[in-house]
């Protein structure tokens, strides 16, 4: 459009060769001005695009051993644990004592319960001590020891389970004692299973 104007114009000023033609050119000048000056307001007012920025990816935890009570799975050497729970490191430890599926989840018992600590292999002894077991825990469920022998781990079960310091060191049993094994609750059971004590000591 502004170049038939303009060609208008040239024609214009040639033929006739007044003042009409630079009238003419003079519009078509403004005009195009003008066009120039809404393009730029039209352009200020468009509102600024910017990048997306990318969200930082949250990152991936690792699986962890620990559990969410009072006490680390390993702290309970994993008998809360049934045999599909276990971590790969303790199921290889416990098969490497002899454990099975069946006798994990089922028996509650395997030929190894009748070893001391001091009759297991060096890789059994390995094995144990990845399942949490030291020689007192494995012999006596911290029977033998003294209230201040114990870990701070052992004193925390100790007390979930109901002792006070004066009653293991008298070898008084709370109420706990008269309790069936699958009558205690999970916080006492676990506190147990830290002291040594699983359900077929238990019941036995």
């Amino acid at each position: 459009m502004v170049f038939m104007l303009i060609k208008s114009a040239t024609d214009v000023c040639c033929a006739q060769n007044n003042g009409l033609g630079q009238w003419v050119v003079d519009r078509v000048k403004n005009c195009g001005d003008a066009a120039s000056t809404v393009a730029e307001e039209l352009e200020a007012t468009q509102p600024t695009q910017q990048k997306p920025q990318q969200q930082a990816a949250e990152p991936v935890s690792k699986p962890s051993m620990m559990s969410t009570g009072k006490f680390s799975n390993k702290d309970a050497h994993f008998m809360n644990l049934s045999w599909s729970k276990l971590p790969l490191k303790a199921r290889k430890a416990l098969e490497t004592l002899g454990w099975t599926q069946t006798k994990w989840d089922t028996e509650k018992w395997c030929d190894i319960e009748d070893y001391w600590y001091e009759d297991l292999s060096t890789e059994q002894k390995a094995a144990a001590k990845e399942l949490g077991w030291d020689a007192s825990t494995w012999d006596e469920q911290c029977d033998d020891k003294d209230w201040k022998d114990l870990t701070a781990t052992q004193q925390k079960a100790a007390k979930t389970a109901g002792f006070t310091q004066q009653m293991w060191d008298d070898d008084e049993w709370p109420e706990v004692e008269h309790k069936d094994w699958e009558d205690i609750g999970g916080d006492t059971k676990k506190a147990l299973m830290v002291l040594g004590y699983n359900q077929w000591d238990w019941d036995e």
